[in-house]
């Protein structure tokens, strides 16, 4: 797997896999450099674009239980009406659900990360002082050094 090879979505590739050789895959149908794993699956038309194919049983081709649909609908829901997203009372797939959910896990993953203002302001105060001590001292030019 080179570069241009493979696309870069938000979603990945989770995780790049190269062989050192050629490999035989799908039961000897295919020759691979290697494999590539997305939490999302890719569109027909990346996976046209870059030649790629999704393995037969790949965990993209699943389908939700009934248990975990209802799980990421309450939390995709609970977030919308959170940042008040209009309600469309559209019926969605569940690969769509499950992108939303990513969406809404990476968004609270992002936030709990954030540091407050007055934090970053404080450690911008002690970088600045630790730069200015670091600075060699300008000397002054007297009479007698012109």
């Amino acid at each position: 797997m080179d570069i241009g090879t493979f696309p870069k979505t938000e979603n990945g590739p989770a995780e790049i896999v190269n062989f050192d050789q050629r490999e035989s895959v799908e039961n000897g149908k295919f020759q691979a450099w290697g494999y590539l794993l997305y939490h999302v699956p890719l569109t027909e038309k990346q996976m046209a674009d870059y030649e790629l194919w999704a393995a037969p049983g790949n965990p993209d081709q699943f389908r939700l239980t009934p248990e975990q649909l209802e799980q990421q609908a309450q939390v995709v829901g609970k977030w919308e009406q959170a940042k008040h997203i209009p309600d469309k009372n559209e019926l969605v797939s569940d690969v769509e659900l499950s992108q939303r959910y990513e969406k809404v896990i990476e968004s609270k993953t992002r936030s709990a990360r954030k540091i407050p203002i007055a934090e970053r302001l404080k450690e911008g105060a002690k970088q600045a002082a630790k730069d200015n001590a670091a600075r060699p001292v300008p000397t002054k030019n007297t009479e007698k050094d012109r």
